[in-house]
């Protein structure tokens, strides 16, 4: 005997197969790291300006032990520079390939590692760079463990966009999902190891400002914003 299927069983298996085919349609797969090409090595110079990169082992300390950076990132770069003057600031860029919070590949904030490892945080704000021609919002603070006083600077971009807020992120990341596409993004911190605090930013300026003058615009796009802050 043939089974009777009513309308509403009719109308449910519809509107799942409906809800099937639009969560499909709207699941991103396209990945933004695919095109941007993007590697690390090769885009900061060893050398530039009055700056040149110095073997320091152990002098950077990272707020995430090895083996979480190779889970969370695809590319990863420390170094140490110093100048004409012996002044040193320190270099870290985590890139990541897929910038959404569920593939557990989004960047961490030294706001969060740091404390992980001991380190207290204090004078945190967020100020903006004269880069040349380009201001670039980044976020500040004084990171400090024992005898150790590091101001450091950070920023994060998002398919080359600078946002400081991770509700602009978010926002972000949602519009590119209903654009079928996954935003790759980094994380950029220069600091370095100085008491005098207005003194050390000054020097982090100057260090972003020659390396952002360093870099060809397709570079400069990826690491310092292309050209729009979202706040």
């Amino acid at each position: 005997m043939q089974k009777y299927v009513s309308p509403y069983q009719l109308m449910l298996a519809a509107v799942m197969l409906l809800a099937a085919v639009i969560a499909y349609a709207l699941t991103p797969r396209i990945y933004t790291a695919d095109s941007n090409n993007i590697d690390l090595s090769a885009m900061v110079p060893a050398r530039f300006a009055d700056w040149q990169q110095v073997e320091m082992k152990g002098v950077i300390v990272n707020p995430e032990v090895d083996d979480q950076l190779a889970k969370v990132y695809a590319q990863v770069l420390e170094r140490v520079y110093v100048n004409t003057q012996g002044q040193r600031i320190m270099l870290s860029i985590a890139y990541s390939r897929d910038q959404r919070q569920s593939s557990g590949q989004q960047t961490h904030l030294p706001d969060l590692c740091y404390p992980a490892q001991g380190f207290a945080l204090h004078d945190k704000h967020q100020m903006t760079l004269q880069l040349g021609s380009q201001t670039l919002a980044v976020n500040s603070m004084i990171a400090q463990r024992d005898q150790r006083v590091e101001p450091l600077m950070y920023w994060i971009t998002t398919n080359g966009v600078v946002s400081t807020e991770r509700n602009s992120r978010k926002l972000n990341q949602v519009q590119a999902g209903l654009q079928g596409l996954i935003y790759d993004g980094m994380i950029i911190r220069v600091s370095t190891i100085n008491e005098d605090t207005n003194a050390a930013r000054l020097l982090e300026a100057d260090f972003l400002s020659k390396l952002s003058q360093s870099q060809t615009p397709a570079n400069r796009a990826q690491i310092f914003g292309k050209g729009m802050v979202v706040q």
